[in-house]
């Protein structure tokens, strides 16, 4: 049995910076509270977050923000690994 592991397998799911320079949260409700939660999911597509709930939080990246997401497993959403002040955040209700 081979034990080994090929780092390379696992390598999307550490820290990556975004493509873009906005990523958005999608939530059914007005989120009541001073941060975003940790484990949290973003997209890079507005309409997709939009398919999540009626309030879309907007956050503008920077090289600080960049460090605390981590791309998913399957390369298709961001997830924060640190609260994030509410108050970064652009919200629109559609």
């Amino acid at each position: 049995m081979n034990n080994n592991v090929n780092n390379s397998e696992f390598s999307n799911c550490f820290i990556h910076k975004p493509n873009c320079s906005i990523l958005y949260h999608g939530s059914p409700i007005k989120i009541d509270d001073r941060y975003i939660a940790t484990e949290t999911y973003f997209t890079e597509d507005i309409e997709i977050a939009k398919d999540y709930g009626r309030f879309v939080y907007s956050i503008e990246m920077d090289d600080k923000l960049n460090t605390i997401m981590k791309l998913d497993c399957l390369g298709e959403h961001f997830i924060n690994i640190r609260l994030i002040p509410i108050c970064l955040f652009n919200i629109q209700e559609f």
